[in-house]
């Protein structure tokens, strides 16, 4: 018997403790997607358990996207979508407060590392099409444009880093941005009427820092211009 199907105690429920025994079993047998699982009855018999308690475990396997049933093949590894369940719960309602301001910190993250991505992959046609997303928010907006109001210029330099997963967490971020302007109204307005954002770069700022290709000062320009952010998770620093 392969020791990755003995079942240890580290779990609370016999479902819980066959889920743990599989995920160590694909392990040791250096299982990649695509490869065929045993079957349940050698499964069952192997860890000792009855064949509905080990689908029972499979079936949370299934929901994580780590099997799947084919025709012909029965169950086999499958590469799960990592940001699948995250999508599925991504709501103001349902979300702390305290873990939608863990979520903006992750978005200034990402926002100001990932410069090293969109000088890798960006072209000319990226930075004409930034240029005219500049000159309608100059138009429209007068120069008062907002992180959180943005909706066209950060999600393009998302696009420019050809991370799939990093524009698909853009796209995650919206409820995230609907959650600040209706909790932190009032802290926006004093913001934008302080010292702190007379001399926070634009967005026509960061567009000539890119064509310099100056990724240092790309990411201090950054920090800065998302500064709004940083003031509102201030906000919730304990004194």
């Amino acid at each position: 018997m392969k020791k990755s199907l003995t079942i240890t105690r580290s779990s609370t429920t016999l479902v819980d403790k066959v889920e743990e025994s599989l995920r160590n079993h694909f392990r040791e047998m250096n299982l990649m997607p695509g490869d065929t699982i045993p079957i349940e009855t050698e499964l069952a018999e192997s860890l000792g358990v009855a064949r509905s308690v080990l689908r029972e475990a499979l079936s949370r396997l299934k929901m994580l996207g780590l099997i799947e049933s084919r025709t012909k093949r029965g169950i086999v590894l499958t590469e799960p979508d990592i940001l699948t369940g995250i999508e599925k719960v991504m709501d103001p309602k349902i979300l702390s407060h305290d873990r939608l301001m863990d979520i903006l910190g992750i978005i200034v993250t990402i926002e100001i590392g990932m410069v090293d991505y969109i000088l890798i992959h960006m072209k000319e046609s990226d930075l004409q099409e930034l240029e005219q997303i500049v000159k309608r928010e100059t138009i429209l907006e007068q120069n008062r444009v907002i992180p959180e109001e943005e909706s066209r210029f950060h999600p393009k330099l998302y696009e420019m880093t050809g991370n799939t997963t990093i524009l698909r967490l853009c796209k995650l971020f919206s409820p995230v941005y609907a959650f600040i302007r209706e909790k932190y109204g009032e802290e926006i307005k004093v913001f934008k009427k302080g010292p702190l954002n007379k001399n926070r770069p634009t967005h026509t700022d960061l567009l000539n820092i890119l064509k310099e290709r100056d990724a240092r000062q790309f990411r201090e320009a950054m920090r800065e211009h998302l500064g709004l952010y940083f003031y509102l998770l201030s906000c919730d620093t304990p004194a």
